[in-house]
């Protein structure tokens, strides 16, 4: 392939990620810390990027270089799985939670930012505040990691505290950046409930632990049910709860600003596979808009059927 034809391949792809021209200039002039103007005369064709230029675009961008050049199918689109290490964390764990957090904050200005997930686990948005909840979620990543070892206990998970400063900090900034909508089925709580008195009853987690993932459960319940009646995370960003019959193999996502469109797979429990790539961006958010117009809306106006869903996820709970 021609130098010129990848180089005009990797500007399209520039603009496919960032349509608006003025957005474009602005995001490349912070990625690589130079004028504008230096920009302008790179997006024109007159100064081509430079290696490190480009290396640093694509970091930031989510661009997959075999995508320039063509050693990728058209049928297929270019995902990046983040594997975090949670417990023994590493600076480059720190780098792929902080780099989340600036993308999400880069959007906050956006008035229209959408981020929209379809779920068959609690979301990490909602939860990280909690202690008990989110060390069982790591728990359980650590012991489907290790193969199913008996002898990683609740007791013995003690995540890396740098990283969960920097995770903890992502709800109250999407909260305030994003407006959300969820879809979730309809037994995502009994699901962790079933996962919880597993554990327990293997000896992995103790009653006294059992007793504190209740009472989490149940605050975060009553956190949600509060939400759903109001139909808003922050002033002026809202948020939407539809409930489905319908299971899913996993959790997907999506984030679509002016600057960017991210879609998201759930992987191994806590892990994501992300994309920027435009294309499956839109085939993630096509399905999930479908799913939104078959699930039931319990938000605001739904207010029997979110009565009959909280009574149920009460009762769920209280198994325990």
């Amino acid at each position: 392939m021609k130098t010129d034809t990848l180089y005009e391949n990797f500007l399209q792809t520039i603009k496919e990620k960032i349509p608006q021209k003025s957005v474009q200039a602005n995001t490349l002039s912070q990625i690589l810390s130079i004028e504008k103007e230096a920009v302008y005369r790179r997006l024109r064709g007159e100064v081509p990027f430079t290696f490190a230029e480009v290396a640093t675009i694509s970091h930031y961008l989510g661009i997959s270089i075999d995508f320039i050049v063509g050693s990728v199918s058209h049928r297929s689109r270019p995902f990046n799985l983040k594997i975090l290490d949670f417990i023994n964390s590493e600076e480059v764990d720190f780098e792929m939670s902080e780099h989340f957090l600036n993308t999400i904050l880069s959007s906050k200005d956006f008035k229209d930012t959408e981020h929209a997930s379809a779920l068959n686990v609690l979301p990490s948005s909602l939860y990280l505040n909690y202690d008990h909840i989110l060390r069982f979620y790591i728990f359980k990543w650590k012991y489907q990691y290790e193969n199913g070892s008996k002898s990683i206990h609740f007791k013995d998970i003690h995540p890396s505290k740098k990283l969960m400063e920097t995770m903890k900090q992502t709800p109250a900034i999407a909260r305030h950046a994003c407006n959300t909508f969820f879809i979730w089925e309809e037994r995502i709580f009994q699901s962790l409930v079933n996962d919880v008195i597993y554990f327990h009853t293997i000896r992995l987690i103790t009653d006294e632990e059992k007793e504190h993932l209740k009472q989490e459960l149940l605050q975060l319940l009553g956190e949600i049910e509060l939400l759903a009646a109001t139909g808003e995370f922050a002033p002026g960003k809202k948020v939407q709860f539809y409930i489905t019959n319908i299971q899913f193999e996993t959790s997907y996502a999506y984030i679509d600003t002016p600057l960017y469109k991210m879609s998201i797979i759930k992987a191994f429990t806590m892990n994501e596979i992300t994309s920027t790539d435009i294309v499956a961006f839109e085939m993630v958010k096509k399905w999930m808009q479908s799913m939104k117009r078959t699930s039931t809306l319990i938000s605001e106006s739904g207010e029997m059927h979110r009565i009959l869903f909280f009574e149920k996820q009460w009762k769920v709970i209280n198994q325990l």
